[in-house]
């Protein structure tokens, strides 16, 4: 997992019992927000330039590697890069179906196929 929120004793709440705990002041009680970490709302807020966090009503983060992709191994053969593995798994199967023979003549009945959804795999905004 990647520390989205760093560490912070003095304000953690984790480390507060639950008597001592306060909702969060960003948004009243019963709301999503009051619910969540408030330096995390304070991050997300200030990058999307929103200044009432009680308009926030849900939100998923989906956190990734950004660095750039990079050849290595012993003889720079390999490449290392995030978020490609589904990706060159749909390429291969594609690829490796082009290359196949026709169906046989003597099982015409068979189906060559890849499935490739609509789904974070492929790149989709599903989310």
């Amino acid at each position: 997992m990647v520390p989205v929120i760093g560490l912070d004793s003095a304000n953690s709440d984790e480390e507060k019992s639950d008597k001592d705990r306060k909702p969060s002041l960003l948004a009243g009680a019963g709301t999503f927000i009051a619910t969540q970490p408030e330096r995390l709302v304070k991050a997300i807020a200030g990058e999307m330039n929103i200044q009432d966090y009680g308009t926030i009503v849900s939100y998923e983060p989906e956190l990734f590697d950004t660095q750039p992709a990079q050849l290595g191994g012993i003889g720079k053969e390999l490449f290392f890069a995030g978020r490609v593995d589904d990706k060159l798994c749909y390429f291969a199967a594609i690829e490796a179906l082009i290359a196949s023979a026709e169906p046989s003549d003597s099982d015409p009945s068979s189906i060559k196929l890849v499935g490739c959804f609509d789904d974070e795999e492929i790149g989709s905004l599903l989310r």
